[in-house]
């Protein structure tokens, strides 16, 4: 945590840039990988940041909660949303494709894409024409257009990004891809919500029984089993980090579990104490 501490302050050490007068503006774009150690700041001042994960593997940290990445992610960060931290895997570190953007048009068209989705991760299925767009904004952006102009070849190129991300719904009618990094980028994002297996096998567009049986292959385990698994790993850490803000009822309800008891049943099953005994351990 404390390389993730240090990059945080000193990302809000620097400098605050004149705003944007223009519809679109470029301040950073490039590709990178596979590093390890690389670690970003989701984004500051009055910038969006647009990220999207061509290979290998990574984590997304925003508030509380941790969520993986995998080939395909998109990641959109607005000005307005929480502090988040971009992180590469160690042993499958991520390529990715990156731009930092603000202006009145860039931004507007950004917020228009996250009203139809409201959460900044989704997954885009492998898309020549995304690529090609990326791949033209970041040789554009290498040749240092002049920034007095109304609208760089590098921005018009960010214009035409946003403009098919915009046109998503539509285009993406295809079933779903199921694979590992897909379910596990599922079943972080809906860590929230009671499991429910024919609302996951309807996201994937399968039926019931033939994503019980994929989700096994992926896995290890059932779907069920790996979403139990990990709610208890996030109630575990609140139980730690929030000994006086949260309930045990209030973690129970954040988790899925309308029925307190039987949240405690379930957490006494893997953790051999109920919540109340392990943060009664945890204080003493």
């Amino acid at each position: 945590m404390d390389n993730i501490d240090f990059y945080r302050r000193s990302a809000f050490r620097r400098p605050q840039p004149p705003p944007a007068r223009t519809p679109f503006r470029i301040r950073v774009a490039g590709g990178g990988g596979p590093s390890p150690r690389h670690l970003s700041y989701g984004t500051y001042h009055e910038d969006a940041t647009l990220t999207y994960i061509a290979e290998g593997l990574g984590r997304f940290r925003e508030m509380d909660r941790s969520r993986p990445l995998g080939k395909g992610s998109l990641l959109l960060v607005l000005p307005e949303d929480p502090q988040s931290i971009l992180m590469a895997d160690a042993e499958q570190p991520y390529h990715h494709y990156y731009c930092r953007f603000s202006g009145a048009e860039a931004l507007r068209m950004a917020r228009h894409i996250r009203a139809g989705q409201r959460d900044p991760l989704r997954v885009w299925d492998d898309d020549v024409a995304l690529l090609g767009i990326w791949r033209r904004i970041i040789a554009e952006h290498r040749l240092g257009a002049d920034h007095d102009e109304f609208m760089s070849p590098a921005e018009a190129q960010l214009a035409s990004l946003l403009a098919l991300l915009m046109q998503s719904p539509s285009r993406q009618q295809a079933r779903p891809k199921l694979d590992r990094e897909r379910l596990s980028s599922y079943l972080f994002e809906h860590l929230h919500v009671p499991v429910s297996i024919p609302e996951v096998a309807a996201a994937f567009q399968v039926s019931d029984a033939h994503f019980c049986r994929r989700a096994r292959e992926l896995l290890g385990e059932s779907y069920h089993q790996a979403a139990t698994r990990e709610k208890m790993e996030l109630a575990r850490r609140l139980l730690l980090t929030n000994r006086e803000s949260l309930s045990i009822a209030e973690i129970a309800d954040r988790l899925g579990y309308a029925d307190p008891l039987y949240f405690s049943k379930v957490f006494r099953r893997h953790f051999q104490r109920s919540p109340r005994q392990f943060r009664e351990e945890q204080e003493s």
